[in-house]
């Protein structure tokens, strides 16, 4: 699964301005846009779909923590863990021992 995410949108670097330039509207309105269909704003967006992926990497394979933050597009380990900490609440090593079924002390 991890070679698959290779393919993705998450190890390249993207900016809000990419897609505005495409459909010649300014960055703040496209956000603007993004957010009124979406309901929340792109990096908010993305962000939610990068830690729900985690949270299956983590929980589902015996990848390492840090290959599966470089994999969905971060650049340390540390920021990966961190990240994975304020959305899911709790540490990578702690879900992945709650998703085994391991007692979390």
């Amino acid at each position: 699964m991890l070679a698959r995410l290779n393919d993705t949108m998450f190890l390249e670097s993207h900016r809000l301005g990419q897609g505005s330039i495409c459909g010649s509207i300014g960055d703040k309105n496209t956000s603007a846009r993004f957010s009124y269909y979406v309901g929340r704003t792109p990096q908010a967006y993305v962000t939610h779909h990068r830690m729900s992926l985690a949270g299956l990497l983590v929980g589902g394979t015996g990848a390492s923590v840090s290959h599966i933050g470089f994999a969905l597009g971060y650049r340390s380990g540390a920021a990966f863990i961190n990240a994975f900490r304020r959305f899911h609440g709790r540490s990578p090593a702690l879900w992945r021992r709650s998703a085994r079924g391991q007692k979390i002390l």
